[in-house]
């Protein structure tokens, strides 16, 4: 068993919420769930970085560049649509 260290991070109330329920969906804890998104993001990196790497996954890891930091997911998908169709969702 590996050793486990203590890490604190901020988030928006909306995102801890998200995080509790994705985690309960999933029948996990919030700990292994982001313990798994950083290790499949550190895999799927370093897969894109390879020289074998299949286009269409260096395409999806560049999908979400350029996203302010400062808006939530909920923000750029409004923005998106607003710009795409002229509404306000």
């Amino acid at each position: 068993m590996q050793a486990v260290t203590k890490l604190t991070l901020s988030a928006t109330p909306e995102t801890i919420a998200m995080a509790k329920q994705l985690a309960s969906e999933r029948k996990t804890s919030v700990s292994a769930l982001f313990a798994k998104f950083i290790r499949d993001l550190h895999q799927l990196e370093h897969l894109a970085a390879s020289s074998h790497a299949n286009h269409a996954v260096k395409d999806l890891l560049g999908s979400a560049d350029g996203w302010p930091a400062d808006m939530s997911y909920d923000e750029i998908i409004r923005q998106a649509i607003h710009e795409k169709h002229g509404v306000e969702p």
